[in-house]
Order: C-alpha cells, then structure tokens, then sequence
C-alpha cells in the first residue's frame, strides 16, 4: 500500500484536535482493528488447519499543538492490541510500533523517536484494498512460508520502528527530499544506549515526488539505504542484521477517475561475509498492482515477486503471491473486506522444505 507522505499524516486519520496558539497540546485517540476468517490450502503442509481465524489490531495516541512562533509540536504512538505481536519487530517492547516526536514549520518536518526510515515513509507500492497486501501484508498467515525459503517479502527496507532522527525538507513544485540516521537498528523501544561496536548504523537518504497533471495524480519516490541494515524475510518474521548492505529502492502510482495503477521495485547487495552469516545472498523484488474505487465499493488485484541468492554457488530462493481483494464500506470507519490469494513458495535447489503453494479465500471485517 501507499506509505504515507510525511510521518504526522496519520493525525489527520485520528481527527487530532486543532490547537490554538501557545494552546496546551491534546491528545486523541485513535486506532484500528481487523479480523478475519478463511480457508487456505498448503500443499506442504498437510496438517496445516484448512480453516483458520486471524486478528491485528492498534491503539494509536497523537496529538499536536502550534507555538506562538509559528513552530509546530505533536507526538504520536501506536501501540498493539494483539497477542501475537510478540514475535515480531527488533529487541524492545513488542506492544508499541512506534512512538515519536515531531517539528514542523517553514523549515521542513524533523522527527525524532521510534519509526520507520524516511524512505520507507513516503514509499509508493502496488495499491491493495482487503487490507492482506501484495508487498507486506499478511497473506503468509495463511498460506505458510517454508521455514527453508529466505525470498525476501518486502520491496521497501524497513528499519521497523527503530530509534532514528529523520528529516523531510519542504516542498518545492511537488518535490521534497528526505533523509534518515538510523544509530542502532537493532535496538528498539528498549531505551538501550547504541554500542558503536556493534557497527549497526543506517543511513537513508530519498526524493519523492507528489502533484497531478491535470486530472492525473502522480506519486513516486527513489531510494537508497547504505549502511549495517535490518530487513525482514519470510523465513523467520524477525528481522537479521545485514553489514555493508546497499540497497536501491523507487516506487510509483498514478491515479485517475477512480483507477490507481502502481508499483515498486527493490534491490539489496550485501557483502560477500555478510551473506555466509545470514545464509543468503543480495535480494530483489517487485510488486505492481490495479485497484478502482467507486464509493462504497473498492476491487484491486496485486501481484508481487520477490527472490534471494544462495549464499553460495549459484540459485536463489523465490516467493510469489497474486492477490485480489475488496472492500465494500458499510459506514463511517466500517468496512467488510475479502480476498481471494495465490501464494507459491520455490527454490531451483533440490531442497523441498524451500517449497510449499497454495491457495486462500479469506473474509473479515475493519473498524478504523
């Protein structure tokens, strides 16, 4: 889905009161809860539950205010609401996703706290509606990912939520530049001072462009990330630290009358030691999807395809996941959802716990 374009975006979502000047700032709260049920086939796993039951859920905390010189102050925090948020994200507090502060003025926006990097902020993917994604969503839930399979899932570098300062300069005819540090990105939300022996250091830098031409709106980003990152693979769900990783990102969508065509591509290279100690090699992937909303309905169909070398020698681990999904609003924050997926797992080695597909149709609810 469409990373949003500047980090205090999603205040707007939460209704946020609107401070006067030298006003106290105020808190709202906010959040979002899905829940799903589906059946889904899993050629490798035999004894996986044909019938299953899924939930996420998050309580959000913004607020912001307006200095009489103009400056602009506000925080946000999203917390989880699900149990099985246990398992995921960098060392810290599995129940908070992020918690940060931010500026903002005629000088740009600066943030600083526990976030993702800028330039997975303001990344632009292949549109999805059911809320399962193409890129990142949550369809290995149901169709499980091989424990031997290390294809890379997502076509943006996250740091998740990890201490950072990031920074995004003000917009001049649709284009902003935007800029990340990133001390640790292995310690999250656990107050940890960074070790510097560590060598756990990111530095992501982006351009992104938002504007229309006529009736046609046009969103797009170029990345790049250099630096000891982390990045998640749909082996584990956790994150693994890769040392001297490069990585070139840059995402697209255009819209017009309804229609939003989109995309996004992705390429990591990682040093030579670097891949003997996590057993993989550089990754890539892409993703491009179609969506049309005509109120209260909305359809999309996704694909994405991502791969990663072997290690060694010469192969590479592949994912692939079709993804047609829709939306039908019942009300105000209420929507009914669905999705119908394609999910194959492979590897051109012999190695058949690299292997599963499958197929999945699954159906829920999401209150925003």
């Amino acid at each position: 889905m469409k990373k949003i374009l500047l980090a205090s975006a999603g205040l707007l979502a939460l209704g946020s009161f609107g401070a006067q000047a030298a006003e106290p700032l105020k808190l709202s709260i906010g959040g979002e809860m899905k829940q799903w049920v589906g059946y889904a086939s899993n050629k490798s796993y035999m004894n996986a539950a044909d019938v299953d039951t899924m939930g996420d859920a998050n309580i959000d905390f913004a607020g912001e205010t307006t200095l009489d010189n103009g400056l602009t102050v506000g925080v946000f925090v999203e917390t989880n609401a699900s149990q099985d948020k246990s398992t995921h994200g960098p060392v810290g507090n599995p129940a908070v996703e992020e918690s940060y502060l931010y500026l903002s003025g005629k000088f740009g926006h600066l943030s600083l706290g526990q976030q993702d990097n800028i330039a997975a902020t303001v990344h632009n993917s292949a549109p999805e509606v059911s809320g399962l994604g193409a890129q990142d969503g949550d369809w290995m839930d149901f169709i499980l990912t091989p424990a031997g399979n290390k294809a890379t899932q997502v076509t943006y570098l996250s740091t998740e939520a990890t201490d950072n300062i990031s920074y995004l300069t003000p917009s001049l005819y649709g284009f902003q530049l935007g800029f990340s540090y990133v001390p640790d990105t292995k310690v999250a939300n656990s107050g940890a001072l960074n070790v510097a022996s560590q060598h756990s250091d990111l530095y992501a830098g982006t351009l992104v462009y938002t504007g229309e031409l006529g009736p046609v709106g046009i969103s797009a980003d170029f990345g790049y990330l250099v630096g000891n990152t982390t990045n998640y693979n749909v082996s584990t769900a956790l994150p693994a630290t890769l040392p001297n990783s490069k990585t070139y990102q840059g995402g697209l969508q255009v819209s017009y009358a309804g229609f939003t065509l989109g995309g996004s591509y992705m390429q990591q290279n990682v040093n030579t030691k670097a891949a003997a100690e996590l057993g993989n090699g550089d990754s890539r992937g892409f993703d491009v999807g179609l969506s049309y909303e005509f109120e209260p309905f909305a359809v999309s169909l996704a694909y994405f395809n991502g791969k990663t070398d072997y290690a060694t020698g010469s192969g590479n681990y592949k994912a692939q996941a079709w993804n047609l999904g829709g939306s039908y609003n019942v009300g105000p924050g209420v929507d009914l959802i669905g999705s119908v997926m394609r999910v194959k797992y492979d590897t051109d080695s012999g190695d058949r716990e690299a292997k599963n597909s499958g197929w999945g149709v699954v159906t829920g609810v999401r209150v925003a």
